[in-house]
């Protein structure tokens, strides 16, 4: 059968569009699925198609690849007409992203589809560190999502750009553990924390209000290259159990 989209991608061979196995992955339609490359230099390669699926492929810095998942899009329409394309994250592997279970059972598994690719980038990146001197097989969960958008692309709290908000959990002393972290208690890893917020950075949160955090004395950011922001009045907390992201930087982003 002739691929009768092959002009549109000349460039993925049989062989590197079925993974090494064309026989399995034929594509009767021409519709290839949207493709993010994900460098860990925070680097995005994005291959835009008009079918209903993602793929995430993140490029380690010795070259070896890892698959973030295949995932379904719906579209949506924001406030201006403009469709928004949403990405359900509720069956990605939970050693590179946990989604709580509070965060599936309100269906808070959406984001859009270009900041799907950073945050799953980011976990790509974060997982991928060494864990003292040792290969970071990084026991059970990776990093952890309290909430992302819901299938209309709205996140409680927070409007704006549709699908563009999620909510991370701070770094534990026992990483491979689903646990709540908060600022400053026993379990709460500095650590591990600069690293998560280190790999959000290198994946394209870094405008100075992407990455938002609270200190255990509510009165600052709690790690470097993040924001504070005060709560409103009669809160005591606002972001002392979770960091919460939006504003992508897309500059590191390339379109095919």
């Amino acid at each position: 059968m002739v691929d009768p989209l092959a002009d549109a991608a000349y460039d993925w061979s049989p062989y590197r569009y079925g993974y090494n196995n064309p026989i399995k992955f034929t594509d009767p339609t021409g519709m290839l699925e949207d493709n993010y490359e994900i460098y860990d230099d925070g680097r995005i390669e994005v291959t835009r198609t008009k079918d209903k699926t993602n793929t995430y492929t993140y490029h380690e810095a010795d070259g070896k690849t890892r698959d973030l998942g295949t995932y379904n899009k719906r579209d949506i329409k924001d406030s201006k007409g403009n469709t928004v394309e949403l990405v359900d994250l509720s069956s990605v592997d939970p050693s590179l992203l946990l989604i709580t279970d509070n965060a599936k059972k309100d269906q808070s598994t959406y984001l859009q589809e270009d900041f799907a690719a950073a945050v799953l980038g980011a976990a790509g990146h974060f997982t991928a560190f060494e864990l003292h001197g040792m290969a970071r097989a990084y026991g059970d969960y990776g990093l952890q999502a309290t909430q992302l958008t819901d299938k209309n692309g709205k996140h409680s709290g927070h409007g704006g750009k549709l699908g563009e908000y999620a909510d991370i959990r701070y770094g534990s002393i026992y990483p491979g553990t689903s646990q709540a972290i908060w600022v400053g208690d026993k379990n709460y890893s500095e650590h591990f924390s600069k690293k998560i917020v280190t790999s959000l950075y290198t994946l394209g949160f870094k405008n100075s209000n992407s990455i938002l955090t609270e200190n255990s004395k509510g009165n600052g950011p709690a790690l470097p290259n993040t924001k504070f922001v005060a709560p409103p009045p009669g809160k005591n907390f606002h972001h002392k159990h979770h960091m919460h992201i939006q504003q992508l930087n897309r500059r590191n982003f390339s379109i095919k």
